[in-house]
């Protein structure tokens, strides 16, 4: 009988001990990508040249000339135009 109930304590006392245990929880995120359709229209205006004006002196004119010319590049940049 003594035997009966020492095992039937020591099952006990490992089925308190297991059910302590805490298993962490994993939590899993679902990410659904839809893919959808975008319709882009660009509209571009004509890029004029900048003129400089001739009464400079020739130093000041050939700098505002390079300035003009960085600027048109950036515009055409920024309309997407990189043919031209």
């Amino acid at each position: 009988m003594n035997k009966a109930i020492s095992l039937i304590t020591s099952i006990l006392t490992i089925i308190l001990l297991t059910s302590c245990v805490s298993i962490p929880i994993q939590k899993v995120e679902v990410t659904r990508l839809v893919p959808q359709t975008v319709q882009v229209t660009v509209i571009t205006t004509p890029v004029s040249p900048t003129s400089v004006s001739h009464t400079l002196e020739s130093e000041n004119a050939v700098y505002f000339e390079g300035i003009s010319v960085i600027a048109q590049y950036y515009k055409l940049l920024d309309q997407a135009l990189y043919e031209q």
